[in-house]
C-alpha cells in the first residue's frame, strides 16, 4: 500500500467524508488495505461457489455476474442510493484503467492515480 494513500485517507475522514474502498477484487481480500486506510467499507466482489462444478463466481449472484449490462457502476449507485450518498458530492481516488474510470465518472472530483494507459473506445 501506498503511504500517500493512508494519508489521504486519513485527511478525508478528518474533512468528515466517509472512506469507501471500491475494487474489483473479492472484497475479503482488500479488507487488510481497508483497515489500514480506516475505511468504513469494502465495495468489492462477492465470492460463491458453484456446487455442480466446485468452481468460484465472482458476483453476488450468477444471474449478475452474466449480466454484461451489470457493471462497477452499477454498484456504486446501488450502495450510494441505500446509504443516502450524494454521489456529485463523493470525491473519487482511481487507478487501474476502466475500472477506476468507471468510478471516477460517478462521482463530483476525481483524481487518477498511478493511472494505466487507457484509450476509451
Amino acid at each position: 500500500m501506498f503511504p500517500e494513500a493512508v494519508r489521504f485517507a486519513k485527511q478525508l475522514r478528518y474533512d468528515g467524508y466517509k472512506v469507501v474502498l471500491v475494487t474489483s477484487a473479492p472484497a475479503f481480500v482488500c479488507e487488510p488495505v481497508a483497515n489500514e486506510m480506516g475505511a468504513a467499507k469494502v465495495l468489492g466482489e462477492t465470492l460463491l461457489v458453484d456446487e455442480a462444478s466446485g468452481t468460484f463466481i465472482i458476483g453476488e449472484t450468477q444471474e449478475r455476474e452474466t449480466d454484461p449490462t451489470y457493471s462497477v457502476t452499477d454498484r456504486i449507485k446501488a450502495f450510494a442510493e441505500e446509504k443516502g450518498v450524494s454521489l456529485s458530492k463523493s470525491i473519487a481516488y482511481g487507478s487501474r484503467g476502466r475500472y477506476g474510470m468507471a468510478l471516477m465518472e460517478c462521482v463530483g472530483k476525481a483524481y487518477a492515480v498511478s493511472p494505466d494507459a487507457f484509450i476509451q473506445t
